[in-house]
């Protein structure tokens, strides 16, 4: 009963649309949504252009929402491994650009669009940053009368800045890695910015953005003063000084899945075949649902042959076995106040298809 039930909320998504005319495939659909959602598919009186998203929320949906692509491309892909020097490859370091460069504070910003390798999944990452030596003057001003509870050191946090998908103004920082750097040491220094490249390799699209924080190490004048003083090369005609990015990646080769439909000819099993569902074309899921604009949900298709037994005959149609949920970020009403939702809706996507009874 359970499959049967799974069987009619995915056909409600991806196939109705074949058998019925326009305006009742799209109440269809919105129904079946708005049961998951936990919504009664009603208008209300304001429209996801509308909504201001909290950053946190933003974040949440952008944490599923990475989960479900590294776990479906994991799904449909398989790593080659003969060796682990011939999988693992350093790319060329890339060099920032600055956008903003303060005493304590400096943003930094790496063109990697387009290349980075689509067939390849991102291993290991290191922000690499020259430490200068700090004013000699400076530096025995602050060492001279200071006693043993004084700190010369200052801590160094990077943070990822993450822009908004609806090209709007807003963004969110995520720290990635921090660390305590002496006053007068100096040359290079690395951070681990691996998840930051991660989230980014999920939806390349935008430039890469981190932020380079110096603070003190303690509430105290004597280590903000310290803070001020730790200087790392951001603008600097020395190319050899620059902050560069070095990304190593994993190449790993598409995997055909049986249960997926050829492309370019007609099915003559039972398979899975893309569909794609927009909810930008919908005038109540646009009005409802923030992120995703739309989504691959794919369908099954193909014949399945009638099954004989010795009492009867069996009907059987090309279905969904398997199924999995659509992380997503929309409006709910409660009593008079909106509010904004982050979840993942089961059933939304089509895993797998055979002939069932």
């Amino acid at each position: 009963m359970a499959r049967t039930h799974l069987i009619i909320l995915i056909n409600s998504l991806v196939c109705v649309t074949q058998a019925l005319p326009v305006h009742i495939a799209d109440q269809q659909f919105i129904n079946s949504v708005s049961e998951r959602m936990g919504i009664d598919g009603r208008n209300i009186g304001i429209s996801t252009n509308d909504v201001s998203v909290p950053a946190h929320m933003r974040l949440k949906y952008w944490s599923l929402a990475m989960k479900h692509k590294r776990l479906s491309r994991e799904k449909r892909s398989r790593f080659n491994l003969p060796t682990f020097a011939k999988v693992i490859r350093e790319n060329e370091a890339f060099l920032s650009d600055v956008l903003y460069a303060g005493t304590m504070r400096h943003q930094l910003r790496f063109d990697m669009v387009g290349k980075i390798d689509r067939d390849s999944r991102v291993t290991i990452a290191e922000l690499k940053l020259y430490k200068e030596r700090p004013n000699f003057t400076m530096h025995k001003h602050l060492q001279n009368g200071t006693s043993q509870s004084h700190s010369h050191h200052a801590r160094v946090s990077i943070h990822h800045v993450i822009k908004s998908p609806d090209n709007s103004s807003d963004t969110a920082n995520i720290i990635v890695d921090s660390r305590l750097v002496e006053l007068n040491d100096s040359g290079w220094k690395t951070f681990d910015v691996t998840s930051a490249v991660e989230r980014w390799s999920q939806d390349p699209g935008e430039e890469f953005l981190l932020e380079l924080w110096i603070e003190g190490d303690r509430a105290t004048s004597h280590a903000i003063k310290v803070a001020k003083n730790v200087e790392f090369v951001t603008e600097q005609t020395n190319v050899e000084q620059k902050p560069r990015l070095v990304v190593y990646t994993e190449h790993y080769e598409q995997r055909f899945d049986p249960t997926d439909c050829g492309e370019g000819t007609a099915s003559e099993t039972c398979c899975r075949r893309p569909k794609y569902i927009s909810f930008r074309n919908m005038e109540w899921t646009n009005r409802w649902i923030i992120e995703p604009r739309g989504y691959e949900a794919y369908e099954c298709v193909g014949p399945c042959h009638i099954r004989h037994s010795s009492q009867a005959t069996d009907l059987i149609n090309c279905g969904v076995s398997k199924s999995s949920p659509l992380p997503m970020m929309y409006l709910i009403q409660k009593g008079d106040i909106t509010q904004v939702e982050v979840s993942e809706i089961p059933n939304m996507v089509v895993e797998e298809c055979e002939c069932l009874a």
